[in-house]
């Protein structure tokens, strides 16, 4: 399936779920926020949230400092 993801073209060939795309990515799904076709998708919806062809996905990955 293509996606764009963070504004790349991406080919996902695994199940078409949030979830699926983040452990395809190796993204730890408790540190993002993820957004689909500028929709925000809840943590506990990750795993239930379907992909489309075409779909546009931001993940934005939360970074401690100081």
């Amino acid at each position: 399936m293509n996606l764009t993801v963070n504004g790349t073209p991406h080919e996902h060939n695994g199940k078409a779920s949030v979830q699926a795309l983040l452990d395809e990515m190796h993204i730890d799904r408790g540190r993002v926020a993820v957004m689909v076709n500028d929709k925000v998708i809840s943590r506990q919806k990750f795993s239930s949230a379907e992909l489309s062809e075409d779909d546009r996905v931001e993940i934005l990955t939360f970074a401690g400092g100081g």
